[in-house]
């Protein structure tokens, strides 16, 4: 039915919607490449972005945003931020696609026995654990379009002059550019930024950039000499003052002298 080029065609409504989120879900485990980096994705989890969402839908960003919200309020839903996406984790997927097994073979439903029935409790069997639901992770933060679009214009320069560090295992994030940006200078940021760079072992050293940036910014303002102390500045009237004291002190001698 979701292939169906008509399913797509309309604009969802929130039960369409909720029935789409649970049907792109990952049924078995798998992973995506976003940015260049491996993401894993379990079963029951989805990968894909608001922007994916309001696309499909044909919702607002807005209106996306509110209708997860509300998921996770209800506990249908946990979203956990990485340092590149945000993975949707559906509660209870168990419950909506079964336990798993893939065995659809049909052919010989007409001969098959039929299947027995599962002891109670009352027999001394004790129930199947439920299944855990994933923890509750804090509301994802929502940036201004100003500091996404320049954030990502911090991503296409380090693409052009910073490749290595988008290699890292974990690296910027929006979160953790923005605190750069406030605490350091420009020269700052990018004299360290290429010198992380152009350092051989860069990969095989190092795993965050956020904290790599940090430490090479320490170093630096501890290499650093202290400035020379500033010497006494001197009083423009100095010597204008000593002559007159002179003056003063000869007239005085004078005078002296004469009685």
């Amino acid at each position: 039915m979701m292939l169906n080029p008509k399913y797509l065609n309309e604009p969802f409504c929130k039960n369409m919607a909720w029935v789409d989120l649970v049907g792109i879900a990952a049924f078995t485990k798998t992973y995506t490449i976003i940015r260049g980096i491996r993401v894993p994705i379990l079963r029951g989890q989805i990968g894909y972005g608001v922007d994916f969402l309001s696309q499909r839908w044909k919702w607002s960003r807005g209106k996306v945003e509110r209708f997860l919200n509300n998921l996770e309020i209800e506990k249908e839903i946990v979203r956990q931020k990485t340092n590149v996406t945000t993975i949707i984790s559906i509660c209870n997927y168990n419950l909506y696609q079964g336990n798993g097994n893939t065995d659809c073979n049909t052919d010989n439903k007409a001969n098959s026995k039929p299947k027995s029935r599962k002891p109670l409790v009352s027999e001394g069997i004790k129930p199947p654990k439920k299944v855990k639901e994933p923890k509750e992770v804090k509301e994802e933060e929502v940036y201004t379009p100003a500091q996404t679009e320049s954030f990502n214009k911090f991503q296409t320069w380090l693409k052009d002059k910073a490749p290595r560090l988008l290699e890292l295992r974990d690296s910027f994030t929006i979160d953790q550019f923005l605190k750069i940006r406030s605490e350091f200078d420009n020269k700052t940021i990018i004299d360290v930024i290429l010198s992380m760079q152009n350092y051989k072992d860069l990969l095989k050293k190092y795993v965050s950039a956020d904290l790599t940036f940090r430490n090479w910014v320490k170093l630096r303002q501890e290499r650093q000499p202290e400035p020379p102390p500033k010497l006494p500045e001197e009083d423009p009237n100095a010597k204008t003052k000593e002559r007159m004291s002179n003056m003063v002190h000869n007239i005085k001698q004078q005078n002296h002298e004469a009685y």
